[in-house]
């Protein structure tokens, strides 16, 4: 039961990012030879941040790694392995962008289009599938940024929109954090703290980049 309530739960996360990835391929007005750039970088990185979870599971239980490695794997993800995976999945886009292997704004772009229309799938099929209430806030906030989206896209450059994203997701989770018990990011329960850093990210360098250009 425990198996197949597990493959159950990747199944849906992974049609969910499916159905991102096809909606980001078909509304976005870029060229196509860039668009199919962007949805294997966003591919490869979702692919890279599944193997930082099980690295984050094996960091976590290492003691048990030691003893039984397999028995690791059996363990379910926790928020600990999620922050792990979101650390080290930053530091490998950091890395690859500084080293011009990636374009970091392009891709940071296309993934939040591709992140939000998979989370508003996902939580669109726990609340009317699982009847799960809390997933309610998290499709609004999720469905107010894509529209946001659509309508900044032809306004800002990448870099503001992409920072204008972030801000107002983070923010909208920030304050859905006071009226729910908790908050998730595809079920996993994520600290408010998590969502404050990224919304503080997104205002400091919006801040920082209008200093220099008002210089």
């Amino acid at each position: 039961m425990a198996i197949t309530s597990k493959l159950l739960f990747f199944g849906i996360v992974a049609f969910s990012f499916l159905a991102g990835v096809i909606a980001f391929y078909f509304l976005s007005e870029q060229p196509k030879e860039q668009k199919r750039r962007e949805v294997d970088e966003v591919i490869t990185a979702l692919l890279n941040f599944v193997i930082f979870m099980i690295i984050g599971k094996v960091l976590i239980h290492w003691r048990i790694f030691i003893d039984d490695p397999l028995a690791v794997l059996a363990y379910p993800s926790n928020s600990s392995a999620f922050y792990l995976a979101v650390l080290f999945s930053i530091a490998l886009l950091v890395y690859k962008s500084k080293y011009k292997q990636l374009p970091f704004i392009g891709f940071s772009a296309a993934f939040l289009h591709i992140f939000l229309s998979a989370t508003f799938l996902y939580e669109f099929i726990q609340l009317v599938w699982k009847n799960n209430s809390l997933s309610l806030g998290n499709m609004i906030i999720a469905g107010l940024v894509l529209v946001l989206y659509f309508y900044l896209r032809e306004q800002l450059k990448s870099v503001n929109l992409v920072l204008a994203l972030l801000t107002g997701w983070s923010a909208g989770m920030l304050i859905l954090s006071y009226f729910q018990p908790f908050i998730t990011i595809f079920g996993f329960i994520v600290a408010r703290w998590f969502v404050l850093a990224f919304m503080v990210l997104g205002v400091v360098v919006m801040m920082k980049r209008n200093l220099i250009l008002k210089r």
